[in-house]
């Protein structure tokens, strides 16, 4: 029983208490009801009584549709990409017991787009002194991570994004060369193909890079030599140096982080 009574839920009659209720176009809905409906959709609260009773008989129509889902691939971190390939069905779901989750199922007819955005972030490391206050070291010093994101549009009844996180929040990339970078780029390459196979070809397979060898170094017209100069073309191996702004490693003659012009 809520503590307070407020009034009634304009769905399933029961009394709305303060904590959970959503007030809609026409009424009060409660946080039960509430539960039922898609995650994906947005703007509850400008949809009437009668088109919340009319997407919940959806919801339950989608439920038995569920009944009949076999699906043949799966893939992600937290946020997953079930689906079935033979009949292009899928969900978007992060919950292993999906069937009770009840996820809207989707076909690919549906599906206008699936685009992969990758963030970087950026954040500086500082030095704690004595004091317990901290300082920019010189030059700054940064650490990097990198997210990978899943924005779907679809032509739905009931919503038209569907946006998700491919990554794992706590154990992201920090680098383009982290073998987990290459493994997302390929999980988010692999997601398209299986959902968009007409538009998006079969990536291929994230095979762990070999270390180079010592003195090694790999030309920009893709020889690989151990000389100072390319056997292939005859341009001078690359100079390191770090950018005295920013710290990045560089080969070139402009920091390709921050754009600094390499220092005499």
């Amino acid at each position: 029983m809520p503590l307070f009574k407020t009034g009634e839920c304009c769905i399933c009659g029961k009394d709305v208490g303060v904590l959970g209720k959503i007030k809609i176009a026409d009424g009060l809905l409660c946080s039960a009801c509430s539960r039922k409906m898609s995650p994906f959709m947005t703007g509850k609260k400008k949809f009437s009584a009668a088109e919340v009773k009319e997407h919940l008989a959806y919801r339950e129509e989608n439920k038995k549709a569920l009944a009949s889902f076999h699906p043949d691939f799966e893939s992600g971190n937290g946020m997953k990409v079930i689906a079935n390939t033979k009949n292009g069905k899928f969900i978007v779901c992060d919950d292993d017991d999906w069937r009770k989750e009840n996820p809207d199922l989707l076909t690919r007819i549906m599906l206008r787009d699936a685009v992969i955005e990758v963030v970087k972030n950026e954040n500086e490391v500082k030095k704690q002194l004595d004091d317990g206050t901290y300082e920019s070291y010189e030059p700054k010093r940064y650490e990097y991570e990198y997210a990978f994101n899943m924005h779907m549009t679809v032509n739905h009844p009931w919503f038209k994004e569907i946006d998700f996180e491919l990554s794992d929040p706590s154990a992201r990339p920090t680098a383009e060369d982290d073998p987990a970078f290459r493994e997302l780029a390929y999980m988010g390459k692999e997601i398209q193909h299986v959902l968009l196979p007409g538009r998006y070809p079969a990536p291929e397979s994230p095979a762990a890079e070999p270390a180079p060898k010592d003195g090694e170094w790999t030309c920009e017209c893709g020889q690989v030599n151990n000389s100072n100069f390319c056997s292939a073309c005859g341009k001078p191996r690359p100079v390191r140096w770090f950018c005295p702004d920013c710290g990045t490693e560089n080969h070139g003659a402009f920091c390709v982080n921050c754009g600094r012009k390499k220092p005499i």
